[in-house]
């Protein structure tokens, strides 16, 4: 995007990296914290662009107000905007720029999951549907997709395909696998019952109910000595659809041996993926899913349901299903828990597949090689 202002030798030059938020264990904010301390350690002035952070995430960000649209008037800046809901004030800001532009898209969840449910998420989830349709028309901006299928959205919403190029987000999955066990919560559940978990935020999307519908099958058929865990965040706004998957366990005779929590801390979490013995994810939506990636990295054996983004991001290292069906479902997790053969293989095959594609350093390669493309010149060290 060429501008009069362009000024390659001033020190202003910079890598905006502008979201609507940074909270604390937020799978976004998380991708922006990575990728802010990855192009930093590369030289490029970076810095985050944002309404609100929780400064335990980030202890330097910068206000969105028109006041501040010189932060990204010249030419040779870069922006990175990251796109998941509609953000007035983030658009303004696309509108001001004069620099390059990254649409860093993370797709939006369908309203459709959310009617009956909650009236302002299904709002904001037209909303953000109707901005991904202008993001996509904006003239000359890049695109950044978690996924293939998040990058095929785009496409078809007009963004030219060669413009879109893949990057799986930045997480925490090491982080968390290197925080100590809760010992009360391995005490507990590491009684010789099968753990079967899900982990992802309880909300309609994520098909809780056919979880609970294959685990009955799995339990009833194959094995009385097991349990199901659902691991996840929880709205208040949700608070009916959770009791209505309790009452479901309930209604599959199964309420004993469904365990919902709701609010657990990183030690718990890497508790929960030391327990399993198989990671169950039949999710009807998603962009990307980093609880897949933390399960590989963890080895934990997956069976899946592969929608959406699901079978892109297994890569072929799980016992992934094209079509839901709760028999097969159910099968594939009595044969994961009784053939240990193959359960190894699963779990080796799932952490070379992270290894690869989602390790630190992988993903750290393929942002400064999309990065250079763009703005090939970080500062010189020690550069203000």
């Amino acid at each position: 995007m060429p501008s009069s202002d362009t000024n390659p030798n001033s020190p202003h030059l910079r890598i905006h990296i502008a979201t609507p938020n940074v909270r604390t264990h937020d799978a976004i904010g998380t991708d922006v914290i990575g990728m802010a301390a990855v192009l930093t350690a590369a030289g490029y002035r970076t810095e985050i662009l944002t309404d609100d952070w929780d400064p335990a995430c980030v202890s330097a960000a910068s206000s969105v107000s028109p006041e501040a649209a010189h932060k990204w008037r010249f030419g040779d800046d870069l922006l990175i905007y990251h796109h998941s809901t509609h953000w007035p004030e983030g658009e303004q800001m696309l509108a001001q720029s004069r620099c390059g532009v990254v649409v860093r898209y993370h797709n939006v969840t369908p309203a459709a999951y959310f009617e009956g449910y909650s009236e302002p998420h299904t709002a904001a989830s037209l909303a953000g549907l109707a901005a991904t349709r202008r993001l996509a028309a904006l003239p000359g901006a890049q695109f950044w997709g978690d996924s293939a299928f998040n990058c095929i959205e785009v496409i078809d919403f007009g963004a030219p395909r060669e413009n879109c190029r893949v990057l799986p987000p930045f997480h925490g999955v090491e982080a968390m696998a290197r925080e100590a066990p809760d010992s009360r919560l391995v005490a507990e559940y590491h009684d010789g019952s099968a753990n079967i978990i899900f982990v992802g935020a309880f909300k309609p999307n994520k098909a809780h109910a056919r979880a609970i519908r294959v685990f009955a099958l799995y339990h009833h058929c194959f094995n009385p000595k097991s349990r199901l865990i659902l691991i996840g965040s929880i709205q208040a706004v949700f608070t009916g659809y959770l009791d209505w998957l309790r009452q479901l366990a309930t209604a599959y005779g199964v309420d004993g041996r469904v365990v919902f929590a709701t609010s657990v801390s990183r030690a718990e979490l890497r508790s929960y993926y030391l327990l399993a013995d198989v990671f169950l994810c039949v999710s009807e939506h998603e962009g990307f899913c980093v609880p897949l990636i933390e399960a590989m990295y963890c080895q934990v054996p997956i069976v899946a349901w592969s929608t959406t983004a699901v079978s892109e991001t297994l890569g072929g290292c799980a016992l992934a299903w094209s079509g839901f069906d709760e028999g097969n479902l159910a099968e594939s997790i009595h044969t994961c828990v009784e053939q240990a053969d193959l359960s190894r293989n699963l779990r080796r095959m799932g952490r070379r597949h992270y290894d690869s594609c989602y390790a630190k350093d992988v993903l750290a390669r393929r942002l400064l090689e999309y990065t250079a493309e763009l703005a090939p010149h970080p500062a010189p060290a020690g550069a203000n």
